[in-house]
């Protein structure tokens, strides 16, 4: 089994004048073989490479350098699960314009050691792993659901350093998103910029994580959640997808699991992991750019260098989701596409008009216009006439107000909001009400998908919440 976490960090800084962001390594592909960078690590090649839809995913920063294991919680706890798991790697990758990534794999092979030359994550999760060379053992399996492994593997502590101020921090996997971001921020800055002091934190942001776990068909003990959804490819020999949501520390995090047969498709399935990593930094990232954007953070003149740098960012990042999307379709079907796009929502209804009114003030090609205005889910009329079809986006809220409405009483509710993570004074007596902030709040936080899925949990048998 290989757990997969991935750190989005969406970097603004190719759209502001005078950062003092390093040009090198040149990105996406480090050329140079003593290529490295600040307090993270040396260019390396992947093993197997990377995929030819992705430009750059063949080369990468190891990152063992800025992320290394700390010391283990007990892991003789009432908690604990036998897991002897091993450090794959820690990568960092960018690609030249607003898309970074960090990724940790962890793996119960003990063959992938060489791939990360290191042996901390044994002593990180239990003292006792240093010594462990089978995987998971047969008397446990059948035990433990899989959401309880992935919630364990996202309690191990991270040590990551702060270049800021020269200190380290150590924190859980699971929580480790901002240490990363800050890290990145710091390590590609000048040096004398650096000594400066932090820039501002929306320069580089992080965006929400995402665990990947590839799975041996044949290992029966792996139990997933009632409220999983699964595609099966019409493909015998292709890996099944399933789709979830664990939580963790407050929040909702989103589990692809790919279940393949390893002796068979396993380039397949390493494709598809690099093809959802990657999409799921794509959209996060382009999120953040419109949110900021949208909160005046980010200004930009018509015509001016930032906004042709963005321009640029928007036609490659729109050029790279849809090619990837595109592949998706012809190899398992449309139903991996979809669902990457429902659960990757990148704005809220709410805000979409907003974003439309402050990219046409910058004076985009028509065509790219068009490309936003499809992605945010509007329907607006642009200077040169023309008009756009509402995405689905409207009518999923509508249907899943109207289900809402049916499904549940006041009191129900509260228990969706507290499976949202919503604290008590958001809640209302009054039912409609309720529900109406309920979809605005998952809305504006690009949730609903996330509370269509609560629902779903809650009320298994009904077909409204599909």
């Amino acid at each position: 089994m290989l757990v997969s976490l991935v750190y989005p960090v969406a970097d603004l800084r190719s759209f502001v004048a005078d950062t003092g962001r390093l040009i090198r390594p040149v990105w996406p592909n480090p050329a140079g073989e003593h290529d490295f960078v600040h307090s993270i690590g040396m260019r390396q090649e992947r093993m197997h490479e990377g995929v030819k839809d992705w430009v750059g995913e063949g080369l990468h920063i190891n990152a063992g350098r800025g992320i290394r294991f700390g010391e283990s919680p007990d892991p003789a706890g009432p908690n604990a699960i036998p897991s002897p798991f091993y450090s794959a790697y820690r990568r960092l990758f960018f690609d030249s314009t607003a898309v970074a990534k960090f990724e940790i794999g962890l793996s119960d092979d003990q063959d992938t050691r060489a791939v990360d030359h290191t042996d901390e994550l044994n002593a990180a999760i239990a003292p006792s792993y240093a010594d462990v060379v089978t995987p998971m053992p047969k008397q446990y399996r059948d035990v433990y659901a899989l959401q309880d492994i992935i919630a364990k593997h996202l309690t191990v502590p991270v040590r990551i350093p702060n270049p800021y101020d020269h200190t380290v921090h150590v924190s859980p996997l699971g929580t480790a998103a901002s240490l990363l971001a800050r890290l990145y921020a710091a390590a590609t800055t000048e040096h004398k910029r650096m000594l400066a002091g932090a820039p501002p934190k929306w320069w580089v942001q992080a965006g929400q994580p995402l665990v990947i776990v590839v799975a041996d068909r044949r290992d029966t003990w792996i139990t997933l959640p009632a409220h999983t959804r699964t595609i099966s490819s019409p493909n015998p020999e292709a890996p099944e997808l399933h789709q979830h949501l664990l939580r963790y520390a407050g929040s909702l995090r989103r589990i692809w699991v790919i279940s393949h047969d390893a002796h068979s498709d396993g380039a397949y399935s390493r494709s598809l992991r690099i093809h959802l990593a990657r999409l799921h930094t794509e959209h996060e990232c382009l999120r953040l750019v419109f949110n900021s954007l949208r909160s005046r953070q980010l200004t930009l003149e018509s015509k001016s260098k930032g906004a042709r740098s963005l321009e640029t960012y928007l036609e490659h990042v729109f050029t790279n989701i849809a090619q990837s999307e595109a592949k998706q379709e012809g190899e398992l079907g449309s139903d991996p596409a979809s669902w990457v796009r429902e659960s990757e929502a990148a704005v809220s209804v709410a805000d979409a008009q907003e974003i439309m009114r402050i990219t046409q003030s910058l004076r985009l090609s028509a065509q790219l216009k068009q490309k936003i205005a499809a992605y945010t889910g509007d329907m607006v009329t642009t200077e040169e006439g023309a008009s756009y079809t509402r995405n689905q986006a409207i009518r999923r809220r509508n249907s899943l107000r109207d289900a809402m409405m049916e499904a549940f009483s006041v009191d129900e509710l509260k228990d969706v909001s507290a499976r949202l993570g919503i604290n008590e004074e958001f809640i209302v007596s009054v039912k409609t009400t309720y529900v109406n902030k309920l979809i605005d709040y998952a809305d504006r936080r690009g949730q609903l998908e996330d509370l269509a899925v609560v629902c779903r949990t809650l009320r298994p048998l009904s077909q409204k919440f599909s």
